[in-house]
């Protein structure tokens, strides 16, 4: 369990009065860190400043489901003791628990990154992703469950995991999932038993230099399969002390998902199925439309469904020599 929901959960619930905070000294940051309950028994982080930024002019951040404050002073219960503190603090503000574990989820990569006593400043800085995050899971997903299980399936198979995720794509408008350079890979998955997947026009347009791989996965739903969480958890054992890396991935999953991030805990698939069924194409090989219904007028946006059943598979010795990316997958 994350160490800070783990000592969150350990914190009774009582009544408190106007700023005060009923808490606990966070594990390794002695000092540094509280993780804390106000009173409406919300997640609160206090992290200690000190009076040398106080002339600093580091604005308040107020959202939805967010805030973080500076130059506070605030007094912490623990146990028959109190503790009066000069911090920064960030306060969830909801009763959802899942936006309460998620809140604390994102921030230990954050607090992991913190250097003590705190400049405002720093925090301000660090803190961009979680205000973007805790926007982004208010907003429609970007992509099916099924979809970003798949991205999330070739990394956790993948043998080089930190490059694949430098490698994915961080913009919608993307064309592929995973980009290096001139080389590129695009997931496509299918519940179906045919290796159908939909394509946009605006994909099969490669220039002379580029080179597209297709990760073809026939996947099956399985409510004792493997989640999207059960991915990360894999994935995040290979980047063991990478903070960034882990903080980007949270980010890039819960983003991804939107409003749909809590759903997406109850789809599973097989994973052994889909280790059998993962197959890799050329694009430049499969059925596609030509490039000319472009001209006609009226017609945009077009897609269309390729069958890679008919494609020969690709000589993965061949193509691993031409970019780290390839050679992290092979």
């Amino acid at each position: 369990m994350n160490l800070l929901k783990s000592t969150f959960d350990s914190i009774s619930d009582i009544s408190l009065k106007g700023n005060e905070l009923k808490g606990l000294k966070l594990r390794k940051f002695s000092n540094k860190v509280w993780i804390c309950k106000n009173g409406n028994n919300y997640p609160v982080i206090v992290l200690k400043s000190s009076q040398k930024f106080s002339n600093s002019k580091i604005s308040d951040r107020s959202y939805d489901l967010l805030e973080i404050f500076h130059h506070q002073n605030r007094e912490i219960k623990s146990g028959k003791k109190k503790e009066k503190i000069y911090c920064s603090i960030i306060v969830c503000n909801s009763k959802d628990i899942e936006i309460q574990n998620l809140f604390l989820d994102v921030l230990l990569p954050i607090i992991n990154k913190l250097e003590f006593p705190l400049n405002p400043k720093v925090l301000n800085i660090l803190s961009e992703k979680l205000i973007q995050l805790f926007k982004n899971i208010k907003n429609p997903p970007l992509k099916s469950v099924q979809g970003l299980w798949a991205e999330l399936f070739l990394i956790s198979e993948s043998k080089d995991k930190t490059e694949m995720i430098n490698c994915w794509h961080d913009d919608k408008n993307d064309r592929y999932d995973f980009k290096s350079k001139s080389n590129f890979i695009e997931v496509k998955s299918t519940l179906s038993d045919e290796r159908k997947h939909v394509f946009s026009l605006s994909q099969t347009k490669l220039k002379i230099n580029e080179t597209v791989l297709i990760a073809s996965l026939m996947l099956e739903k399985d409510e004792n399969g493997v989640s999207v969480e059960d991915l990360i958890s894999e994935i995040n054992k290979e980047l063991k002390n990478n903070i960034d890396l882990k903080e980007e991935l949270i980010f890039q999953v819960r983003s991804t998902l939107g409003s749909k991030w809590n759903e997406s805990r109850k789809v599973c698939f097989a994973k052994e199925s889909a280790k059998l069924n993962l197959k890799f194409y050329d694009l430049k090989g499969i059925p596609k439309l030509d490039h000319s219904v472009e001209k006609i007028k009226g017609v945009s946006q077009v897609k269309f469904t390729s069958n890679l059943d008919v494609c020969k598979e690709i000589n993965s010795n061949k193509f691993k020599k031409k970019s780290k990316l390839f050679k992290s997958v092979f």
